[in-house]
């Protein structure tokens, strides 16, 4: 195995301020999907006035009442890490929602706030008819805008200097964020039905199905005082959510994974006595059992035994019951192929957060490329780029290669969405993939790159490293963890705080 010299500080730094962002993007994922399902309190208003949306308040409107507002604060555990305000503006045809969430999060000791802000525009019945949002995390900040018409969703995102249209078909009503209208009519219908509606995945730019269903009464706890509820149960890509409506359809509390809640509270005290989270890259990493490896860069080959459940298996990885062999891949010397078989197209396409045809990402893969035609020397030079570039520290955002080129600030996810969408621009069949890599005696989860050299080979921009020393173990490929149906978002939320790793055998260069 040849592997790169990494001059990064650890010990300055928990060995690595950039792991652990697979865990803290999982988190994201499980955080937008609450944000998805929290079904507000429908409350009446004034007049919208919104430039941002094209509302202007000049046609003349019917309205039911004053404007009102809902708060709640969020929960992990027992720590009070954000709040959420939501806000309703009824109109004649249709309604107004704006809501902000707030969210304090740490991890490898460093805190990081995280707003998420949207303006929908609805008809009546709650389908959406426009819509703008707003996710701002540190430095970084992404905006989605977007315009239904019929079955057609018109959305522009823009994440730094990356902008990008998008249409989207939607076969089923759509809707964003607020859709207790559906769950208010299961509840007056006394059914126990599941009701299905779709909603705009923002991560993959695609339409995402999401199940509600009734399953009754219940007596919960709320501040101290006892509320008869009605429960409901969320569903998507194999993860479930209770969400517990009071006798007028209102929200009183939404409890998920992790420990994650949410609760109706009074006014802008919900804004009072927020503390960040617990550390979030230490309190799911595994410290494992067995024999114990001080130099995990020079790991060649890694024998473990696990409760890790159905993971890839390649020429890299293979399993045998609960034990996990890992062998690191030989790289070519040279290679010039340009014909990229088939199978292999769609990893030189761009994609949400890895837009490798944008001309900024173009232009700097063909800087590092220079008059150069060996894959593998250009692979080389784009890992190495990548990781002398960019500052190590940890990113809660969408994904964006382009964003990443700007701020030259990120996490592992950050490098491993960049370095392959440079390599895509080159010429180069490339992945992001996702799993746990061994640092400071502990397995933190992490992301890095597969790019296909005549076989697909492993690459860690993060700590630079060509290919990926033997302690990487890849649990998913990250278009899996993106698309709800394929269940990864599942496995990997079952996985957080219950992996078991157990090192049986290893070898050194």
């Amino acid at each position: 195995m040849e592997n790169i010299r990494c001059n990064f500080p650890f010990k300055k730094f928990f060995r690595h301020n950039s792991l652990s962002s697979v865990h803290l993007y999982t988190i994201f994922l499980i955080l937008l999907f609450s944000w998805f399902y929290l079904f507000s309190l429908y409350l009446p208003g004034n007049p919208p006035v919104d430039k941002e949306l094209g509302i202007d308040g000049v046609n003349p409107l019917i309205f039911r009442a004053e404007k009102e507002e809902a708060w709640y604060e969020i929960f992990m555990e027992d720590k009070k890490i954000g709040y959420k305000r939501e806000e309703l503006v009824p109109f004649e045809y249709g309604h107004l929602i704006k809501e902000e969430t707030f969210l304090k999060l740490k991890a490898i000791n460093v805190e990081q706030e995280i707003i998420i802000k949207s303006k929908v525009v609805t008809d009546k019945i709650f389908l959406v008819k426009n819509f703008y949002i707003t996710i701002q995390s540190g430095a970084i900040s992404a905006k989605i805008r977007g315009e239904v018409k019929d079955k057609l969703i018109n959305l522009v995102l823009d994440a730094g200097n990356s902008k990008k249209d998008y249409q989207i078909q939607c076969e089923v009503p759509f809707y964003l964020g607020n859709s207790s209208y559906i769950l208010k009519n299961l509840m007056v219908q006394g059914g126990q039905e599941k009701a299905q509606f779709a909603f705009l995945n923002p991560f993959t730019m695609k339409i995402d199905t999401m199940w509600s269903q009734m399953k009754g009464k219940e007596i919960i706890d709320i501040r101290g005082v006892k509320k008869e509820a009605t429960l409901f149960y969320l569903e998507y890509g194999g993860l479930s959510q209770k969400v517990f409506l009071d006798e007028r359809g209102r929200i009183l509390r939404e409890e998920g994974l992790m420990g994650f809640r949410i609760e109706r509270a009074e006014g802008p005290s919900a804004m009072s006595g927020i503390t960040p989270s617990e550390d979030l890259a230490f309190v799911n990493s595994v410290e494992p059992k067995g024999k114990k490896i001080s130099q995990p860069q020079r790991i060649t080959g890694l024998k473990i035994s696990s409760n890790i459940d159905r993971i890839p298996e390649d020429g890299r990885q293979k399993i045998q019951g609960k034990e996990i062999s890992i062998s690191v891949e030989p790289i070519p010397s040279s290679f010039r192929e340009r014909s990229v078989p088939e199978d292999m197209r769609v990893y030189l396409r761009a994609s949400p957060g890895i837009e490798a045809d944008h001309p900024r990402i173009i232009q700097v893969a063909q800087m590092i490329k220079g008059g150069e035609e060996d894959l593998v020397i250009i692979a080389r030079r784009a890992l190495s780029f990548v990781y002398s570039k960019l500052e190590k520290r940890p990113v809660l955002s969408f994904p964006s290669a382009v964003a990443t080129l700007e701020t030259l600030v990120g996490d592992c996810t950050e490098h491993a969405t960049l370095l392959t969408a440079l390599l895509r621009a080159n010429g180069i069949p490339a992945r992001v993939v996702g799993g746990l890599t061994l640092q400071e005696g502990r397995f933190f989860y992490h992301a890095w790159t597969e790019a296909y050299l005549g076989q697909w080979v492993s690459m860690d921009p993060t700590l630079n490293q060509m290919p990926c020393d033997g302690t990487h173990i890849k649990l998913f490929y990250f278009d899996q963890l993106l698309d709800g149906s394929s269940g990864a978002i599942k496995f990997l939320s079952s996985q957080l705080g219950k992996l078991r790793i157990e090192i049986l055998d290893f070898t050194y260069d």
